[in-house]
């Protein structure tokens, strides 16, 4: 997640836990207003995405930067699946969800916890190099 202004971009990282190569498929999409949206420059769900052991496979934020989010609360939702030969579907994975966040009327990124707490969103920003 990396925030300028009121636009953010949204991105996914998919690990490989297994000891095997992995070819999988992933969907990236945010939800605003309750409803999920495809990213406007949606390349998802991207398919054919090799990941050798232990290894991380990132999105690319660019395709998933979403402008005039306001104040309104929202969050990015991923899903990944083993494909290898391309013809799984994605309705069998298993959304995961950031956390719940916000951008104040300054532009500040918060992030609601499972506490229902309003803090920080540090763990969840961009940092440039991972």
């Amino acid at each position: 997640m990396r925030v300028t202004g009121h636009d953010a971009a949204f991105g996914v990282a998919v690990r490989n836990d297994r000891k095997d190569q992995v070819t999988a498929s992933v969907l990236v999409q945010y939800l605003y207003g309750g409803d999920p949206k495809d990213c406007p420059l949606s390349r998802y769900p991207a398919a054919g995405i090799v990941i050798n052991p232990g290894g991380i496979w990132y999105s690319s934020m660019a395709n998933c930067s979403v402008p005039n989010l306001g104040t309104q609360q929202f969050q990015a939702v991923s899903t990944a699946v083993e494909n290898p030969d391309g013809t799984t579907s994605m309705n069998i994975g298993r959304n995961v969800h950031s956390p719940t966040m916000s951008i104040s009327s300054t532009g500040a990124l918060t992030c609601r916890d499972k506490g229902d707490t309003w803090g920080t969103c540090a763990p969840f920003e961009y940092v440039s190099g991972s």
